[in-house]
């Protein structure tokens, strides 16, 4: 049995594969904001940056391009390898987080090579229930616990080398997604504390002047993009006023009832137990952590994927005694499973790899393509930038990256009078369901070319009856329609 031996990789192969086939099986598409990071990182690539919107039907709206750097490589890529490569790409980065993830238990356990494995694939596999998406908040996992993985080996060897790694995490975020570039200093926060000498017996105590002058570093360099100051305060109103809306999913109040927020919850209470019947107290920073996300994470399901990033790897340092029992009594039986599971897991990984990547769509669904299809042809050599299309939140996004102009896409916050400093197209746009906004004045106010309309987030358009619009689509469901501005008969 000398050969199995020879295979001790493949538990590493098992605990990283594992939370990838949970994103092969549930994950398979690209996601709904694609296609507007798409179209910004076309314009950017083409004409440079910009700071009055330049993809909708509006005109004069003050905007700045939170994640300008990473609309432009996911353009990039997507150029080069269409929505196979934005796939892969999303893998490759969830990869990287998990390799992240394990050296951070590896570090705080002292070496547990098991419980950092399985401390890794659950929070990986628990991600990707959800979070684990074509989105500018792979990055911020990735930056997150690069962070806290530089910050731990700097409390474990004493090396300032390690702190110099932080600067240049503050700059990537806050070029390639400045709205969470400042949870960067909120997860500092919680290593300055933990590093009072003071009390002693709670506090872990290290060098903190090294980690406060490279905090400061790591916020002046944050001015390093092209908005400046605006770049990384912009989120406050914006973030405000979408909450209050309640437009956006995922800045609702977590609902353990809804979606996997079951599953999540009930692994609140297993961490909880495990931190309160645990022999070894967890430090101070660790429960900052723990409180500090848990907060955000109640507050909003966007929030909860933060705090399922830190919830189970403080546990290493709990548990960094505890060893994981053989599977088998019997030794070679245990080995001989192993590698065969292993075996199996590669091969269906790779199956449901390839297969997940070619069914990787470049629209989001079959109606809406079909819906520009319709458009394309009616507007031919006209200049489609003349045009005006309304579309609503979900949508508007796939309609500018046809080139189009768009009444709303989802940005979201960018539509807001409190951020754009003109119009408040997103409560417009809101109204239309509570009839606050009268359809009638709405299309007598903006005079659309064509109208994109989905039954199921737009009532109150869904059945127009309108003589200055004829139908020209209806998908098979009747769910997506286009109606066309029927053209004055000329006078002779």
């Amino acid at each position: 049995m000398n050969w199995i031996r020879r295979f001790g990789w493949i538990k590493y192969v098992i605990a990283f594969l594992v939370p990838v086939l949970v994103v092969l099986s549930i994950n398979q598409h690209l996601d709904n904001d694609s296609w507007d990071v798409l179209a910004q990182g076309r314009y950017i690539v083409e004409n440079g940056i910009y700071h009055e919107d330049v993809l909708s039907m509006h005109e004069g709206l003050h905007t700045v391009v939170q994640n300008y750097a990473f609309s432009v490589v996911f353009y990039w890529i997507h150029l080069v390898f269409g929505a196979s490569g934005i796939y892969i790409a999303m893998i490759l980065l969830f990869l990287v987080l998990l390799f992240l993830l394990y050296k951070v238990c590896m570090l705080i356990s002292d070496k547990n090579v098991k419980l950092s494995l399985v401390l890794m694939a659950v929070t990986g596999s628990i991600l990707a229930l959800e979070f684990v998406v074509t989105r500018a908040q792979m990055i911020d996992y990735v930056v997150f616990m690069a962070l806290i993985y530089v910050m731990e080996l700097y409390i474990k060897t004493g090396r300032n080398k390690y702190l110099w790694w932080i600067p240049g995490l503050s700059i990537v975020l806050v070029n390639f997604h400045a709205s969470v570039w400042w949870i960067i200093f909120a997860i500092i926060g919680t290593y300055i504390i933990d590093g009072f000498r003071r009390p002693k017996k709670i506090l872990q105590g290290y060098r903190l002047k090294p980690l406060i002058l490279i905090s400061v570093i790591s916020a002046v360099v944050g001015l390093i993009n092209p908005y400046g100051v605006e770049m990384v305060t912009s989120i406050f109103a914006a973030y405000g006023g979408m909450s209050s809306l309640g437009v956006v999913s995922e800045l609702a109040s977590f609902n353990p009832m809804a979606g996997y927020g079951i599953i999540y919850y009930l692994m609140i209470v297993i961490v909880v137990a495990l931190y309160a019947f645990a022999k070894r107290r967890p430090r101070v920073r660790y429960l900052l952590l723990f409180f500090g996300f848990l907060f955000m994470g109640l507050s909003s399901v966007k929030g909860m994927s933060e705090f399922l990033l830190v919830m189970f790897f403080p546990l290493a340092y709990v548990y960094k005694d505890f060893k994981i029992p053989k599977l088998f009594y019997n030794q070679k039986i245990g080995r001989i499973v192993t590698v065969w599971v292993g075996v199996l897991v590669m091969c269906i990984s790779i199956v449901m790899a390839v297969r997940a990547t070619m069914m990787a769509e470049d629209r989001p669904n079959r109606a809406m393509e079909e819906a520009m299809d319709v458009i394309d042809n009616e507007v031919g050599d006209k200049n489609k930038r003349e045009l005006k299309i309304y579309v609503g939140y979900n949508q508007g996004g796939y309609v500018e990256y046809r080139g189009y102009p768009a009444y709303l896409d989802p940005r979201g916050a960018e539509f807001m009078k409190s951020v754009n400093g003109k119009d408040g197209i997103l409560e417009e746009w809101i109204g239309l369901d509570t009839g606050k906004t009268k359809v009638d004045e709405f299309l007598g106010k903006y005079d659309f070319d064509f109208l994109v309309i989905e039954e199921y987030y737009e009532e109150a358009l869904a059945d127009l009856k309108d003589e200055r619009y004829e139908l020209i689509y209806s998908d098979d469901e009747n769910e997506t329609r286009v109606y066309k501005k029927v053209e004055a008969p000329q006078k002779v």
